[in-house]
Protein backbone atom coordinates (compact mmCIF):
# COMPACT_ATOMS: atom_id res chain seq x y z
CA UNK A 1 0.00 0.00 0.00
CA UNK A 2 1.35 3.28 -0.88
CA UNK A 3 1.65 6.51 1.20
CA UNK A 4 -0.89 8.90 1.56
CA UNK A 5 -1.87 13.04 2.49
CA UNK A 6 -3.06 13.34 5.78
CA UNK A 7 -5.95 16.39 6.79
CA UNK A 8 -5.24 19.21 9.18
CA UNK A 9 -7.45 18.99 11.55
CA UNK A 10 -8.26 22.45 11.97
CA UNK A 11 -7.40 23.93 8.51
CA UNK A 12 -8.36 20.74 6.02
CA UNK A 13 -5.09 21.47 3.90
CA UNK A 14 -3.45 18.53 3.04
CA UNK A 15 -0.15 17.37 5.47
CA UNK A 16 2.56 15.69 3.28
CA UNK A 17 4.93 12.86 4.05
CA UNK A 18 8.39 14.90 5.75
CA UNK A 19 6.32 17.77 6.83
CA UNK A 20 6.50 18.79 10.59
CA UNK A 21 3.36 18.17 12.32
CA UNK A 22 1.58 17.47 15.80
CA UNK A 23 -0.26 14.96 16.55
CA UNK A 24 -2.82 14.44 19.90
CA UNK A 25 -4.35 11.02 21.37
CA UNK A 26 -8.73 11.44 21.41
CA UNK A 27 -10.54 9.45 23.15
CA UNK A 28 -14.61 9.25 21.89
CA UNK A 29 -16.98 10.13 24.92
CA UNK A 30 -20.06 8.05 25.26
CA UNK A 31 -23.69 8.68 24.11
CA UNK A 32 -22.85 12.42 24.02
CA UNK A 33 -25.71 14.54 22.64
CA UNK A 34 -24.49 18.39 22.95
CA UNK A 35 -22.13 19.50 20.19
CA UNK A 36 -21.86 23.24 22.69
CA UNK A 37 -17.90 22.75 22.95
CA UNK A 38 -15.03 21.05 21.32
CA UNK A 39 -14.31 18.39 23.72
CA UNK A 40 -18.52 16.77 23.52
CA UNK A 41 -17.60 14.20 21.60
CA UNK A 42 -13.90 13.47 21.00
CA UNK A 43 -11.57 14.88 24.10
CA UNK A 44 -7.62 14.93 23.85
CA UNK A 45 -5.84 12.70 26.49
CA UNK A 46 -2.13 13.75 25.48
CA UNK A 47 -0.26 16.79 24.82
CA UNK A 48 0.35 17.99 20.97
CA UNK A 49 3.26 15.19 20.01
CA UNK A 50 5.45 16.81 17.67
CA UNK A 51 7.52 15.30 15.01
CA UNK A 52 7.42 14.53 11.40
CA UNK A 53 4.30 13.09 9.23
CA UNK A 54 5.29 9.86 7.99
CA UNK A 55 2.92 9.25 4.73
CA UNK A 56 1.21 6.36 6.61
CA UNK A 57 -1.12 8.42 9.14
CA UNK A 58 1.62 8.39 12.00
CA UNK A 59 4.01 11.18 13.62
CA UNK A 60 7.45 9.87 12.88
CA UNK A 61 11.12 11.28 14.75
CA UNK A 62 9.55 11.83 18.06
CA UNK A 63 12.11 13.39 20.46
CA UNK A 64 11.73 14.09 23.57
CA UNK A 65 8.84 12.31 24.79
CA UNK A 66 10.19 10.20 27.30
CA UNK A 67 8.40 11.89 29.96
CA UNK A 68 4.84 11.20 28.43
CA UNK A 69 5.78 7.50 28.18
CA UNK A 70 6.76 7.40 31.94
CA UNK A 71 3.48 8.63 33.01
CA UNK A 72 1.68 6.88 31.07
CA UNK A 73 3.95 3.66 32.24
CA UNK A 74 3.22 4.84 36.06
CA UNK A 75 -0.02 5.54 35.35
CA UNK A 76 -0.45 2.40 34.38
CA UNK A 77 1.38 0.55 37.22
CA UNK A 78 -1.11 2.23 39.51
CA UNK A 79 -3.90 0.66 37.97
CA UNK A 80 -4.97 4.44 36.89
CA UNK A 81 -5.42 3.69 32.75
CA UNK A 82 -4.48 0.42 30.92
CA UNK A 83 -3.71 0.46 26.78
CA UNK A 84 -4.76 -2.37 24.96
CA UNK A 85 -3.99 -3.09 21.10
CA UNK A 86 -6.84 -5.18 19.35
CA UNK A 87 -7.89 -6.01 22.63
CA UNK A 88 -4.89 -7.15 24.50
CA UNK A 89 -3.56 -4.95 26.90
CA UNK A 90 -0.04 -4.03 26.37
CA UNK A 91 1.90 -4.37 29.73
CA UNK A 92 2.83 -0.95 31.44
CA UNK A 93 6.89 -1.90 31.33
CA UNK A 94 6.58 -2.51 27.54
CA UNK A 95 4.40 0.79 26.58
CA UNK A 96 5.87 3.33 24.13
CA UNK A 97 4.35 6.21 22.70
CA UNK A 98 5.91 5.10 18.83
CA UNK A 99 3.78 1.78 19.52
CA UNK A 100 0.02 3.86 20.89
CA UNK A 101 0.84 5.87 17.64
CA UNK A 102 0.51 3.55 15.40
CA UNK A 103 -2.54 1.12 16.65
CA UNK A 104 -4.51 4.65 17.04
CA UNK A 105 -3.72 5.59 13.11
CA UNK A 106 -5.12 1.64 12.54
CA UNK A 107 -7.97 2.07 14.80
CA UNK A 108 -6.98 -0.61 17.18
CA UNK A 109 -5.72 1.30 20.28
CA UNK A 110 -8.47 1.46 23.31
CA UNK A 111 -8.13 2.44 26.77
CA UNK A 112 -9.29 2.00 30.32
CA UNK A 113 -9.43 4.55 33.27
CA UNK A 114 -10.67 5.53 36.50
CA UNK A 115 -13.73 7.58 37.00
CA UNK A 116 -15.79 9.12 39.63
CA UNK A 117 -18.00 6.09 39.33
CA UNK A 118 -15.64 2.84 38.16
CA UNK A 119 -13.93 2.18 35.07
CA UNK A 120 -14.38 3.52 31.59
CA UNK A 121 -13.34 1.76 27.91
CA UNK A 122 -13.01 4.11 24.88
CA UNK A 123 -11.21 3.79 21.35
CA UNK A 124 -8.26 5.84 21.22
CA UNK A 125 -7.60 8.23 17.86
CA UNK A 126 -5.07 10.02 16.20
CA UNK A 127 -5.65 13.39 14.82
CA UNK A 128 -3.24 15.59 13.23
CA UNK A 129 -2.39 19.47 13.08
CA UNK A 130 0.27 20.99 10.61
CA UNK A 131 3.49 22.65 12.92
CA UNK A 132 2.64 26.16 10.55
CA UNK A 133 -1.24 26.34 12.13
CA UNK A 134 -0.55 25.05 15.41
CA UNK A 135 2.66 28.02 15.60
CA UNK A 136 -0.19 30.43 14.99
CA UNK A 137 -2.95 29.30 17.13
CA UNK A 138 -0.21 29.45 19.89
CA UNK A 139 0.37 32.80 19.12
CA UNK A 140 -3.38 33.82 18.81
CA UNK A 141 -3.52 32.52 22.09
CA UNK A 142 -0.16 33.25 24.08
CA UNK A 143 -1.88 34.73 26.93
CA UNK A 144 -3.63 31.34 27.46
CA UNK A 145 -1.05 29.46 26.60
CA UNK A 146 1.54 30.63 28.99
CA UNK A 147 -0.71 30.97 31.88
CA UNK A 148 -1.30 26.91 31.66
CA UNK A 149 2.79 26.57 31.50
CA UNK A 150 2.87 28.42 34.70
CA UNK A 151 0.54 26.46 36.60
CA UNK A 152 2.38 22.93 34.99
CA UNK A 153 5.58 25.19 36.57
CA UNK A 154 3.91 25.82 39.73
CA UNK A 155 2.68 22.63 40.21
CA UNK A 156 -0.67 24.21 40.53
CA UNK A 157 -4.24 22.58 39.66
CA UNK A 158 -5.21 22.74 35.76
CA UNK A 159 -9.17 23.19 36.93
CA UNK A 160 -11.30 25.94 35.74
CA UNK A 161 -14.04 26.37 38.49
CA UNK A 162 -17.30 27.77 37.50
CA UNK A 163 -16.56 27.04 33.63
CA UNK A 164 -18.76 23.78 33.76
CA UNK A 165 -16.13 22.18 31.97
CA UNK A 166 -14.23 19.73 34.07
CA UNK A 167 -10.44 18.95 32.72
CA UNK A 168 -10.45 15.24 31.64
CA UNK A 169 -8.77 12.65 34.28
CA UNK A 170 -5.80 11.49 32.16
CA UNK A 171 -5.20 15.00 30.84
CA UNK A 172 -5.17 15.72 34.68
CA UNK A 173 -3.28 13.14 35.60
CA UNK A 174 -0.55 14.08 32.77
CA UNK A 175 -0.56 17.73 34.57
CA UNK A 176 -0.15 16.58 37.86
CA UNK A 177 3.00 14.16 36.33
CA UNK A 178 4.47 17.37 35.23
CA UNK A 179 3.69 16.87 31.44
CA UNK A 180 2.59 20.52 29.97
CA UNK A 181 -0.43 20.27 28.91
CA UNK A 182 -0.83 24.18 27.70
CA UNK A 183 -0.57 23.31 24.41
CA UNK A 184 -3.96 21.33 24.34
CA UNK A 185 -5.73 24.45 26.62
CA UNK A 186 -4.47 26.82 24.65
CA UNK A 187 -6.14 24.80 21.46
CA UNK A 188 -9.12 24.16 22.86
CA UNK A 189 -10.01 27.74 23.76
CA UNK A 190 -9.07 28.32 20.31
CA UNK A 191 -11.23 25.66 18.72
CA UNK A 192 -14.47 27.08 20.95
CA UNK A 193 -14.02 30.43 19.53
CA UNK A 194 -13.74 28.98 16.03
CA UNK A 195 -16.48 26.69 16.29
CA UNK A 196 -14.38 23.82 16.05
CA UNK A 197 -14.66 20.45 17.68
CA UNK A 198 -11.84 17.96 18.17
CA UNK A 199 -11.80 15.01 16.17
CA UNK A 200 -10.15 12.62 13.69
CA UNK A 201 -10.25 13.35 9.93
CA UNK A 202 -9.80 11.83 6.73
CA UNK A 203 -6.72 10.68 4.49
CA UNK A 204 -9.08 10.35 1.62
CA UNK A 205 -9.55 12.52 -1.38
CA UNK A 206 -6.82 14.94 -2.91
CA UNK A 207 -2.95 13.28 -2.72
CA UNK A 208 -1.63 16.38 -4.96
CA UNK A 209 -1.77 19.02 -2.05
CA UNK A 210 -4.44 22.18 -3.71
CA UNK A 211 -4.38 20.56 -7.08
CA UNK A 212 -7.48 21.91 -8.49
CA UNK A 213 -8.35 25.54 -8.73
CA UNK A 214 -12.08 25.43 -6.89
CA UNK A 215 -9.88 23.95 -4.13
CA UNK A 216 -7.77 26.91 -3.58
CA UNK A 217 -11.02 29.65 -4.45
CA UNK A 218 -12.87 28.07 -1.99
CA UNK A 219 -10.07 28.73 1.06
CA UNK A 220 -10.71 32.53 -0.27
CA UNK A 221 -13.89 32.22 -0.13
CA UNK A 222 -13.62 31.26 2.94
CA UNK A 223 -10.94 34.39 4.00
CA UNK A 224 -13.41 36.91 2.12
CA UNK A 225 -16.44 36.22 4.06
CA UNK A 226 -14.41 36.46 7.38
CA UNK A 227 -12.87 39.95 6.14
CA UNK A 228 -16.99 41.00 5.45
CA UNK A 229 -17.78 39.83 8.91
CA UNK A 230 -15.43 41.46 10.57
CA UNK A 231 -15.92 44.83 8.70
CA UNK A 232 -19.43 44.64 9.31
CA UNK A 233 -18.59 44.52 13.08
CA UNK A 234 -15.69 47.53 12.76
Amino acid sequence: MGTWNETCMLSHLPILEGEAVGGILLIQKKDSKRTSYPDEIWKPISPVIKGEYDGYGRVAGLRGWSNLETCYRILGKMGRLSFFAEGYEIPAELLSLKTLIEYAEANRLSVRYQTAIGEDRRRVTLALIRSDILQYVYAVKSICFQKYVGLCDQGLPIEEPGTGRPVHNILKWLHENKVCVADIKALDEFMLWMRMQWGPTSGAGSQLEVEEAWQSKYYHLVAEKADEMLQNIE
